[in-house]
């Protein structure tokens, strides 16, 4: 295409257009043709890095083509008569200035304090000049730059030929820090005995001193937001001056400006507070049919008003070429997934193999992954040499959870089931459904990373295990709640689905446990002997744990693994045969009550949903907030300083505490 536009003259047009516009004096219009095909050759350059070796599709290039211009930047040639450039003291300054500014001229900033926090102090770099050859030099030490400020201020000083002017901030405003007048400019004033004037930066609504606040009329806007925002907070009206101001600018001539100072102006007495949806709005965005996940319904309990734009308005950020914790977290579940399948189909003993036959079997799985990528969900890591580190520290992670898995196996007798185990409606295996309202209903869909189990007795033992990129805990204040009810709906899932997971027709679930996927860094305290392999496997094994809850099942308990089983499962024994305080354990009363919370809770928010309730209440824990890295906050505009905006705090209970409040919630409905 480059050559094709370049042989039919279309790159030499656009040079003589831009000739042609630099002899007439149009400086910006000349730019704009050289700009565009900059951009151009630019975009060409990038779409044969990515999808160079894939076929070319026209659609497809249209629309990146698009997007490329789109986002694209342009720069405009200033005016070249009247212009303001602005510098820094210390650098270069242009001679021949009709009027200089200079501002922060304080006490603080002239002179400035200056700090060496480079990796080579001045001593150091006065004992280094000595070894140094004549055209090698390195920054000057603070001390040169000090002794040389003065200097390099007045060399500015010096630049206008009409008029100088100082200003600076008296400070004040949230900082209890006054500043003063530059020594400098405190004696050029004495000097020349030199007027002071000073400037309130922020309007009141009482005065009528408002002569320097005029100016354009976006600018007096401006101020007379200000001024009004003034008065609601101290319940005083506006000054007759200010409501002179108000009255032109709301009967301005330009629509545009009349626009503006009413939706402005009207701002001030908006409430940031969502009022509900209309049904036929309801019914429009999620029909009477909800089909979500639960963590779609965990979100919407963290906050209702996220829940709608993300899901009912469908608002997402956009797309960017960049590898983020979603594409590593999908790399990792789809690695071990892979790599539990090959294990199961080839009959592979895992625990047989020593680590440098684990790292050749994940290194197979996780390369067939990146050449096999069909969506391209993993194009980023082919793009550079940065990218391929990245994918090696990826591949290393996956190898030492291998050796994990291994490790484990070695003292668990639990296995893999199965993996990536989907339910949801059209599925093998069948999503949760409730019925709402006579007319309306909810499936709740997911996927299980992984279902081990056991055989005791003839009973079968099904546990869920999820994947997690950090370090996530089973909390039942959150569950409780509904924003972390995850691992209840799983298990909910399996006993929904028990007949079709399970081989004997007597089976249970064995827990819920989440598997940290990271490749972790061992202290100096955590091995007493480096050269020991054992221990330092030991140390690896403690912090790959499993974090979780197991069925107060002795039977499950006692015959899940042996020696060291505390080092992979979140319980331990005491010597009188006991559970240890602490024991990640919860019997099967508490567990089945907390299904049924949990079902209960699934129904809430299908029929707040449904009722178009979407309050602006993010959820608060522990003084955290759960939406602060939310990328919906600037939509949002959540702010608890108004007096409408409120967290909705998630109380901090103790296990017992809430298993006693469901079972007589139970109990009261029946």
């Amino acid at each position: 295409m480059y050559q094709f536009l370049t042989q039919n003259g279309v790159a030499s047009q656009l040079k003589n257009w831009q000739n042609q516009a630099t002899e007439a004096g149009n400086l910006q219009e000349a730019g704009q043709a050289e700009q565009v095909w900059n951009q151009f050759c630019s975009i060409l350059d990038d779409y044969v890095t990515v999808l160079g070796d894939h076929e070319f599709v026209m659609d497809d290039f249209l629309e990146l083509l698009k997007a490329g211009f789109v986002g694209a930047s342009y720069s405009q040639i200033p005016s070249t008569l009247d212009q303001v450039a602005i510098s820094e003291t210390g650098r270069i300054q242009l001679p021949d200035k009709k009027i200089t500014l200079v501002m922060g001229a304080d006490d603080v900033n002239m002179p400035a304090k200056i700090d060496n926090h480079s990796l080579l102090n001045d001593s150091d770099r006065d004992q280094m000049d000595d070894f140094l050859a004549d055209d090698q030099y390195m920054v000057d030490t603070s001390e040169l730059q000090m002794v040389s400020e003065p200097y390099e201020d007045y060399l500015v000083f010096m630049t206008p030929s009409d008029k100088l002017y100082f200003s600076y901030n008296l400070g004040g405003n949230g900082d209890n820090n006054l500043r003063q007048i530059s020594p400098y400019v405190d004696r050029i004033q004495k000097q020349f005995n030199l007027p002071i004037q000073q400037f309130k930066s922020q309007p009141h609504a009482d005065s009528n001193e408002i002569e320097r606040f005029l100016g354009s009329d976006r600018t007096t806007l401006n101020y007379l937001v200000q001024a009004a925002l003034d008065g609601k907070k101290a319940r005083q009206p506006l000054s007759p001056a200010w409501k002179t101001v108000k009255q032109q600018l709301e009967n301005n001539p330009a629509t545009e400006i009349r626009d503006l100072t009413n939706n402005l102006l009207g701002s001030l007495h908006y409430k940031n507070q969502p009022v509900d949806l209309r049904s036929e709005i309801v019914t429009n965005l999620y029909g009477n049919n909800l089909t979500t996940s639960i963590s779609k319904l965990e979100e919407f309990y963290t906050d209702p008003y996220e829940y709608f734009l993300k899901y009912g308005l469908r608002l997402r950020e956009r797309d960017e070429f960049e590898i983020s914790p979603a594409n590593t977290g999908q790399f990792y579940h789809e690695a071990l997934d892979q790599l539990i399948k090959k294990v199961r189909k080839e009959n592979i003993e895992l625990t047989n193999l020593d680590n440098q036959a684990v790292h050749e079997l994940v290194e197979e799985v996780t390369r067939k992954i990146i050449e096999a990528d069909v969506n391209y969900q993993y194009e980023i890591l082919k793009s550079s040499q940065r990218m391929e580190y990245i994918t090696n520290q990826l591949i290393a992670t996956v190898q030492q959870m291998a050796e994990t898995l291994r490790n484990q196996f070695q003292i668990s007798k639990m296995r893999p089931r199965a993996t990536e185990i989907s339910f949801g409606p059209g599925k093998k295996y069948k999503p949760l459904h409730f019925k709402v309202d006579d007319d309306k209903q909810v499936n709740v869909q997911g996927r299980i990373d992984r279902l081990d189990s056991i055989n005791v007795n003839g009973i079968d033992y099904l546990g869920v295990v999820d994947y997690k990129s950090s370090n996530k805990k089973i909390d039942m204040s959150e569950i409780y709640d509904g924003t972390a009810m995850q691992m209840m709906t799983y298990m909910d899932a399996v006993l929904e689905n028990i007949d079709l997971l399970a081989d004997s027709g007597d089976a249970r679930l064995a827990g819920a446990l989440y598997m940290h996927i990271f490749d972790p860094i061992l202290k100096p305290g955590d091995v007493k002997n480096w050269e020991e392999k054992v221990q330092i496997e030991d140390a690896l094994l403690k912090k790959h744990k499993y974090n979780g809850l197991l069925v107060n099942d002795l039977d499950l308990l006692e015959n899940v693994g042996e020696n060291k089983i505390s080092d992979v499962y979140p319980f331990k024994f005491k010597k009188d045969g006991t559970l240890a305080k602490g024991s990640g354990t919860i019997s099967q009363s508490n567990l089945d009550n907390m299904l049924k919370h949990t079902e209960k809770l699934i129904q809430q928010a299908a029929k707040q949903i449904f009722a178009g309730k979407i309050s602006l209440a993010p959820a608060e824990y522990e003084g955290n907030s759960l939406i602060q890295y939310s990328p919906y906050k600037p939509v949002m505009q959540f702010d608890p300083m108004l007096k409408e905006n409120n967290y909705r705090e998630i109380a901090k209970l103790s296990d017992e505490e809430i298993f006693e409040r469901v079972r007589k919630e139970l109990e009261s409905h029946g």
